[in-house]
């Protein structure tokens, strides 16, 4: 039977999803989960909503003597020395742990690859050094929602009245947008404060780059606040067409260019040309099919009422509402340094 339908007319399968799925009852919201689908919301909606997660195959362990490290695995490294130089640990013992790993490649080039993670790390380091002073702490959300329901987690490395985001990771869309989620829901649950949040990760060559968001008015951070749970509720009925790399892209340019060139810009994050694109996530495959182009977002039209009250309504597609939505706010907040 198999082989008999192989060799029939072949049919386009059909969209996975065609319409949103009826709301849930409304149920407290918790800050992680939040997080999670906002940053993938592809991702999020299919295990927060339908328990369904896409299977990644583990890679064996090398039996080869390493002689070059790819861009991952210079990564790994890089987080690990960056971690184990915030646990104490001096540059001489990082590069002995390092070595007694058995990843670095023999010899003089693995003298090469911590000769290149190095700098970039102490430009890490320094780009932090002021919030550093303050060890790192643990803070409690507990918010009340208008409809009743809580907001509830916790916000961790918060040094005095600073949450801190430090990765070795090109700072990215996502490091932006978990910071920015993290101080709007600390703002709300502990407003007797003036909370700040700053995320630094690697810039430009081996120079470090910080993205600061001065505190917020109380009132302001409710409004983004109640912004982020809707489009969270709306992102479990139906994936929101907000990938986060395509979707900042879309937003940045937005605010200085017309629709089409703001397009072109965010096509870049999408498509796949000399790096792989957005579209290449195993669940936007999943929900969109392989090498979907940009028009799969950009065709979704709105929801009745998505749209917020007097949010940018020159916005025609969905794609381009939810993102100026979810980015407009953090955008205004955001300043970015070089150090």
């Amino acid at each position: 039977a198999g082989a008999r339908a192989a060799a029939g007319p072949r049919a386009e399968p059909a969209p996975l999803f065609d319409r949103p799925l009826p709301p849930q009852p409304p149920a407290d919201v918790d800050l992680a989960d939040l997080r999670r689908l906002l940053t993938h919301p592809a991702r999020g909606f299919l295990r927060q909503r339908l328990g369904v997660a896409e299977t990644r195959g583990e890679d064996e362990p090398a039996d080869a003597l390493p002689v070059e490290l790819d861009a991952l695995e210079q990564w790994a490294v890089g987080e690990r020395v960056l971690h184990e130089r915030l646990a104490g640990l001096d540059v001489a013992d990082c590069i002995e742990l390092e070595r007694h790993r058995g990843t670095l490649p023999p010899g003089p080039l693995g003298d090469t690859t911590l000769r290149d993670v190095g700098p970039k790390v102490e430009a890490l380091l320094q780009a932090s050094t002021l919030e550093r002073e303050h060890p790192p702490e643990s803070r409690d959300v507990d918010v009340l929602l208008a409809d009743g329901t809580r907001l509830t987690g916790t916000v961790g490395d918060v040094r005095g009245d600073t949450l801190l985001s430090l990765t070795y990771s090109r700072l990215a869309a996502r490091h932006r947008l978990l910071a920015w989620i993290d101080l709007v829901a600390l703002t709300v649950a502990q407003s007797d404060r003036e909370w700040r949040a700053v995320a630094v990760g690697r810039g430009r060559g081996s120079r470090a780059q910080r993205n600061v968001f001065d505190p917020l008015s109380p009132a302001d951070a409710r409004a983004a606040l109640d912004e982020l749970v809707a489009l969270y509720r709306a992102g479990l009925r139906s994936p929101l067409p907000l990938p986060v790399k395509t979707a900042a892209a879309y937003a940045e340019r937005r605010n200085h260019s017309d629709t089409p060139t703001a397009r072109e810009g965010a096509s870049r994050d999408w498509l796949t040309d000399r790096f792989p694109g957005e579209q290449e996530d195993a669940e936007h495959v999943l929900v969109y099919g392989p090498k979907a182009p940009l028009s799969v977002l950009t065709t979704q039209r709105p929801e009745d009422g998505e749209g917020g009250p007097g949010w940018h309504r020159d916005e025609t597609d969905r794609f381009g509402l939810l993102a100026r939505r979810l980015w407009g706010r953090l955008l205004d907040a955001e300043t970015q340094v070089q150090t």
